[in-house]
Order: structure tokens, then C-alpha cells, then sequence
């Protein structure tokens, strides 16, 4: 009976890693066909995916209220433009053996460099935002060491400012092909994997696809209840981001 069981079991751990599997592929594959950035997005769409914050289990069943802040640049339509920022955010987490899931309100700002456009619309434009961000993650368990799962962040908000002015203006003379909405949500989805290095410390890969970012390889560390990560672009930014966009961030716990 206990061999029955304990087979039983296992399957079932296949089942699910096998379903997790195929959900995020298939996922990943409709954002991949579907994402564009061959226009003005507002300047959070080209911001980096922010990673998971992961509680650990001896915080399990437990409210965590974290700070978090990031920075550094994003994504960009022509190759000589910069889109650098910083973000802040403030939230909440809650987690169980089987998912993880955060909800906060984040602000952030930066500045836009737009060029090869008619001199009046090159230069530094300002941009200033804010909004909710909600993610969900749900994992399956390989003894207590290895957590592997599929995630999903949806991002509101609204921004503006000067980048948003330009966008405005410059489409209504067509010269530029811009998404000019006040308000956006977007959606990100993302595989994770997560190994546990020692009784107080693990370090997670979480590769997103979707906005913000449209590909947002992440790495994070977790020590305690304490969250590092970093997200980079590997597509091609020209000659002011050899290296593709970079931004580092951290999460800290208020209780």
C-alpha cells in the first residue's frame, strides 16, 4: 500500500511539472508573436519585469510588507535613445507551499532621450508615473531544495509628461506611430526556478515575456526575507547599450 502511495504521488508531481511546463511555453509563445516594439510605447513599457518577491517557509502564511526600489535603463525605439529610470514600490506579500503572490502600488520617474526626429522633437523628455502591480505565482515543490513554476504580473498604471506629450504630438503630424492612452495595464508571464543554497538563503531564475520589458531575464538572490535581483535585455540597444538594458533592484521587509 505505502509503494502504491508514494507511486501515486510521484505521478502526480510529473502531472503537475509536465502541465507547468506546457501552460508557460504555450503562454510565452502567444506574448512572443504578439509583442511589438516597433513604436512610442509610454517609457514604463521598456522598463525591465520586476522579479518576484519570494518568502521564505518560515514565513509561510504570513502578511510581509516590503519596500522595494530599482533602477537603470530601459528599452528604446531607435538606437541612438536613452530611456533610463527609477522606480519605487510599496506592497504586500503573501505565500503557502504551493504559490507566491504580491500586490503593491509603485511611482516612478525618469527621462526619455528621443532622436532622429525633426530637430523641435529630439532631446530629453521627462516622464512621471504610477500605478498597482499585482503577481501570482504557482509552483510545484522537488523535496525542500527546488521550487520549479509559472508566474504572472499585471502592471496598471497611468504616466505622463513631456515623453507623453511628444507621443501625442508627434503622431497627430505622423510622424511617429505612438500608443497615446493615459491609462495602460500590461501583462507578463514567466517560468521560474528557484533552488534553495542554504538553510537562509535561495537563487531564483525567472525569464519574462510581456510588458514591461518584453524579454526580462531575471536573476534574483533571496537572504531571509531580503530579495537582490537583477534583469537585463538581451536584444540590441545600438550604440548606447552595447549590452542591452540593465536595471538592479532590491526588496526589503518592513515587519
Amino acid at each position: 500500500m505505502k509503494v502504491l502511495f508514494k507511486q501515486f504521488f510521484n505521478n502526480r508531481q510529473k502531472f503537475r511539472a509536465r502541465f507547468l511546463l506546457k501552460v508557460s511555453a504555450l503562454l510565452i509563445l502567444v506574448l512572443t508573436l504578439s509583442s511589438c516594439i516597433g513604436t512610442y510605447y509610454p517609457a514604463v513599457a521598456g522598463t525591465r519585469s520586476s522579479a518576484m518577491y519570494f518568502l521564505p517557509p518560515q514565513n509561510y502564511k504570513k502578511h510581509v510588507r516590503f519596500f522595494g526600489v530599482e533602477a537603470g535603463t530601459g528599452l528604446v525605439s531607435n538606437s541612438d535613445e536613452v530611456n533610463m529610470y527609477a522606480r519605487i514600490n510599496y506592497g504586500s506579500a503573501f505565500a503557502e507551499k504551493f504559490y507566491n503572490f504580491n500586490i503593491s502600488a509603485f511611482g516612478y520617474e525618469g527621462f526619455y532621450k528621443v532622436a532622429g526626429m525633426p530637430s523641435e522633437y529630439n532631446g530629453y523628455k521627462n516622464f512621471l508615473g504610477f500605478g498597482p502591480q499585482i503577481k501570482l505565482g504557482l509552483h510545484i515543490n522537488f523535496w525542500e531544495y527546488v521550487k520549479l513554476g509559472v508566474g504572472f504580473t499585471f502592471t496598471g498604471g497611468i504616466e505622463f509628461g513631456e515623453f507623453y506629450d511628444f507621443r501625442n504630438k508627434a503622431q497627430d503630424e505622423g510622424l511617429i506611430s505612438a500608443d497615446t492612452k493615459l491609462f495602460f495595464v500590461y501583462p507578463s508571464i514567466y517560468p521560474y526556478l528557484l533552488f534553495k543554497v542554504s538553510q537562509n538563503s535561495s537563487v531564483a531564475l525567472q525569464p519574462a515575456i510581456g510588458f514591461p520589458g518584453v524579454i526580462s531575464p531575471n536573476i534574483i538572490y533571496n537572504y531571509g526575507s531580503k530579495s537582490f535581483w537583477v534583469s537585463f535585455s538581451p536584444m540590441d540597444m545600438g550604440n548606447y547599450y552595447p549590452l542591452g538594458s540593465f536595471v538592479a533592484g532590491f526588496y526589503w521587509p518592513l515587519n
